[in-house]
Order: C-alpha cells, then structure tokens, then sequence
C-alpha cells in the first residue's frame, strides 16, 4: 500500500548487491518493485511493493512490460514546478525520487557459443532503458537514476548525511553514468545486428 512518500523503483539484472543500498533507502523512501526483484527483496525482508500497485495492472507478456506505463514514467519525466506537479495528483500519480536499474546482460548472451539470434533478442532490455534514461534526464527536477551497483556505497553515505537527499553534482555523475552505459550498450545491439545482416548477403 501507497505510503504517502515519494517512491523509487528498484529493478534489477544484478540483484547480488540489493542489500548495500535498499536498507538506507527505505528509510527515506517507498520502494516499488518488479517481478524477480520484488521477490529477491522480500526474500531479504525489506519493504516494498509491487508495480502493480503502482500501475493498476499486473506485468503483462511474460514480464515483458512492467514499467512501461505513465503511473511510472510521467513521475519519473515531470518537471519541479507546480503545474506538472498539480497534473501528477489530478492524474492519481505519486512522486517518484529515483530509480535503481541495470540491463539484460546483452554482450554475454551474444558471446555464448551457439546462441540464435531470437535468443540475442531476448536479451535486449526496453523498460530498464526506457525509466533509467527518462529519470536521468530529469535529473535536475531533484531525481537519481543508479544503474551501477558500484555507486551503492557512496549514495548511501550521502543519503544518510543530507536526510535522504543527494547533490545537484552526484545526480549529475549519475546521469552521466547511465548515458554512457545505454550508448555502450545499444552499440552492442547495433553492432550485433548489423552482423546479422552482413550474413544474408
């Protein structure tokens, strides 16, 4: 159930390291969920709940959309001014602080010998890309997008010292983070399949 604070969505490919950042975070904030995540938290016993009780609708086509709705993404891309912020409650939506994501490990699944290519398809994340770099643009309306577990320790030293907030520089750094990893990864998307192609001719 929706507590009244602003949220922030937790889903994840890597979930080794979900207990260096996500006990600091529920201090602070409500943290909402998606499939394997969710359950990897509640397995660790730390609170959240699941995007559909965010969305109004369970995950659809195998997990394939999860986040891909504007209870998500309109909190995630809206400015800090009071007229977007007026049209987020009109619209029932609840604020959103940030988002901690990374990928489908794409280069892996390719380097494995033998893999088809509906199977190098499968590996190509839409939702992790699609909240991780609208919350990164956004991050100067006061929005963190961590999309490298790496940057769990120092996020949370800083939430800790500064009552749940991180600095105009960290939100920055960490949206130039996820910029350079999206570009590096949809280069290796890009490149793989142009690969493909070269094999028909």
């Amino acid at each position: 159930m929706l507590d009244g604070r602003k949220l922030v969505l937790v889903s994840v490919a890597d979930k080794r390291l979900l207990m260096r950042i996500c006990p600091t975070l529920v201090k602070y904030f409500q943290l909402v969920s998606t499939g394997g995540t969710f359950t990897t938290l509640q397995e660790l016993e730390i609170p959240c709940i699941p995007v559909e009780e965010v969305t109004g609708l369970a995950e659809m086509l195998q997990g394939r959309v999860k986040t891909l709705h504007p209870a998500i993404l309109a909190p995630l891309l809206a400015p800090d001014t009071p007229v977007a912020l007026e049209e987020l409650r009109v619209a029932g939506f609840t604020q959103f602080a940030g988002v901690i994501g990374n990928l489908y490990q794409f280069a892996a699944a390719i380097a494995k010998p033998g893999v088809t290519l509906l199977e190098a398809i499968e590996k190509i994340d839409i939702g992790g890309l699609t909240f991780l770099r609208a919350t990164a643009k956004n991050f100067m309306a006061g929005l963190f997008a961590i999309c490298d577990p790496d940057d769990y320790e120092s996020v949370v030293a800083e939430l800790d010292a500064n009552d749940g907030k991180l600095s105009y520089k960290t939100r920055l750094r960490l949206a130039l983070k996820v910029f350079q990893m999206t570009r590096e990864y949809e280069t290796a998307i890009a490149e793989y399949l142009a690969g493909q192609l070269e094999q028909l001719d």
